[in-house]
């Protein structure tokens, strides 16, 4: 009797918890509000970096390459930070701006006419108020998850395709452990969003870095390309030549002249000598890399983008309407 009564005791305190816990809906997952975009939208970050010198001579492998290579014709360059790049339109064929000025001007007075041509044009009549239309329309669920929605991808639209501000990097304390413990130094760190395209259409990514280096070699130590595609899995991959002083060439020799002194001999630069990193990885989102190569490092992670919690709370609204 006693543990019938204490079963109908506890019973009472758990089934008003239960009968709220139930009542309660569960958020969405936001993969399924991301289905609804017209494309997949990631955010990629990476960083290459240096790692400590390499004696290319005392290896086995050949780093250096001396042979020709050419950069993908259709690769995108991100030059402008995003705050520095034009708001009005631009045609893509003759980057003519589509933006015109508006012109203000006056009517001279007519030679040989005795009447004088006004000096301005007529102002424009007064604009009439907007009639109060009746009765008003009801708020549709549907149609406000789907401005919601055309409005979010509209916005991935216009920041897509450029260099992030450092203050948006994800992996800043990767990078500067990196350099905290000598394992390397960094020649560039770029994080951007863009739609990913698929396999068979890759949009690779100009990237330069690392310091200036004087004629006849490059202008920066690192040049090449990053493109990410989008299969069953993301496609990163990356082409990134290394170029610097002496690469290829014999170390520097000191031999003893007859009067004693040393005569010491600097290796010439090598214009065309470099090192290149080209490796293809697949990967899932949110998950972090390393490609690795013996003159160069590279760490890369790729997210889907974060959905708002306003696209989130009019999508729930629009399927509870539906139901």
């Amino acid at each position: 009797m006693k543990c019938r009564t204490l079963y109908l005791a506890l019973l009472a305190i758990l089934l008003p918890s239960l009968c709220v816990r139930a009542a309660t809906p569960e958020p969405p997952d936001p993969a399924e509000v991301e289905a609804f975009l017209q494309d997949r939208y990631f955010e990629v970050e990476f960083f290459v970096f240096e790692r400590p010198a390499v004696l290319d001579f005392a290896t086995e492998e050949i780093l250096t390459l001396d042979r020709a290579r050419a950069l993908p014709k259709e690769m995108r360059t991100q030059v402008l930070p995003a705050d520095a790049l034009w708001t009005t339109p631009i045609q893509r064929l003759t980057r003519a701006c589509l933006t015109f000025p508006t012109v203000r001007y006056e009517l001279l007075p007519a030679e040989g006419l005795d009447e004088q041509m006004p000096a301005a044009l007529d102002p424009p009549p007064e604009p009439r108020p907007v009639p109060d239309i009746q009765p008003v329309l009801e708020p549709d669920p549907h149609l406000d998850f789907l401005a919601a929605m055309g409005a979010f991808e509209t916005s991935l639209r216009d920041s897509g395709q450029r260099w992030q501000p450092p203050d948006r990097f994800q992996l800043r304390r990767e990078a500067a452990r990196i350099e905290r413990q000598g394992l390397g130094r960094i020649l560039f760190h770029g994080r951007w969003l863009q739609a990913v395209p698929p396999r068979a259409q890759p949009d690779p990514i100009l990237v330069t870095g690392g310091e200036a280096l004087p004629p006849p070699l490059p202008p920066h130590e690192l040049i090449g390309t990053v493109g990410v595609t989008l299969g069953r899995y993301l496609h990163f991959r990356a082409e990134l030549f290394f170029h610097g002083p002496g690469l290829g060439l014999l170390p520097a020799t000191a031999t003893m002249r007859a009067d004693g002194s040393v005569d010491l001999r600097q290796p010439e630069l090598s214009p065309s000598g470099y090192m290149a990193l080209l490796e293809s990885r697949r990967m899932r989102s949110e998950e972090l890399h390393y490609l690795d190569h013996p003159k160069l490092g590279l760490v890369v992670r790729i997210d889907p983008v974060r959905i708002p919690d306003s696209l989130i709370e009019a999508y729930v609204a629009f399927k509870e309407n539906v139901e």
